[in-house]
């Protein structure tokens, strides 16, 4: 029926094949959804990193490196004069010294956060 269609954690459109099995009910374990494990993740265990600027010279700096702890959303952000890889490396001491190494650093793998300076 079309209420049996609609109801129900399964219910809704998904394609015209898989709701023409929905209604012949020829659903297979395999038309389900993948089961994937959900990660489990402490705080500060992820972060994201990039730079913003250039932006006009202030004090000598003109980028701001910014990163954001995935869990918590909080932030880390240091004004500086380059974007390279020394300036990340020095940075990335410093916020380990006070969080200890995450699991996972997530960038857009730029050459000054993917080098032979930073550790895998």
């Amino acid at each position: 029926s079309l209420k049996a269609c609609h109801e129900g954690p399964s219910g809704g459109h998904h394609g015209a094949n898989l709701t023409a099995k929905k209604r012949q009910g020829k659903i297979s374990q395999r038309d389900g959804m993948p089961q994937n494990s959900i990660q489990v993740c402490e705080i500060f265990d992820i972060w994201g990193i990039d730079f913003m600027g250039p932006f006009p010279s202030s004090k000598g700096n003109k980028y701001i490196l910014v990163a954001v702890d995935y869990l918590s959303k909080w932030v880390k952000a240091k004004s500086l004069p380059t974007n390279d890889a020394r300036v990340v490396v020095k940075f990335l001491k410093s916020l380990f010294s006070r969080f200890d190494t995450p699991w996972a650093i997530i960038s857009d793998r730029g050459t000054h956060f993917c080098n032979d300076q930073l550790p895998v």
